[in-house]
């Protein structure tokens, strides 16, 4: 199977660009969080923090649910063994789970 998944270019390429989005919206998911974190003085500017970071939040989440809808509809697709399909939905879980808490836990 490996040396089935390596020939393929396209698999390749889908696989990297799968993890590239990922890391691309939990990076602007991480930035709403700290811009929600700070705290500032009360006014104008204070407000616009919070609303930018609610916005920016959203936008990170909401590019995180649609790329791991489109990869589990890509992995559904492939037809795999289903102790492969669990197992790689659980190294991806898991993953995703030390990608996005590194980067909120640690603000980067």
């Amino acid at each position: 199977m490996l040396t089935k998944l390596i020939k393929n270019d396209n698999a390749i390429k889908l696989i990297f660009d799968h993890y590239k989005n990922f890391a691309v919206a939990a990076v602007i998911l991480a930035v709403g969080i700290a811009l929600l974190s700070e705290e500032g003085k009360s006014g104008f500017f204070e407000w616009m923090r919070i609303v930018s970071g609610v916005c920016v939040m959203l936008i990170g989440l909401f590019l995180i649910v649609i790329n791991e809808r489109h990869g589990m509809h890509k992995l559904n697709e492939a037809k795999l063994n289903p102790s492969v399909h669990i197992t790689i939905i659980f190294i991806y879980g898991f993953s995703m789970i030390a990608i996005v808490s590194r980067l909120i836990m640690h603000n980067f």
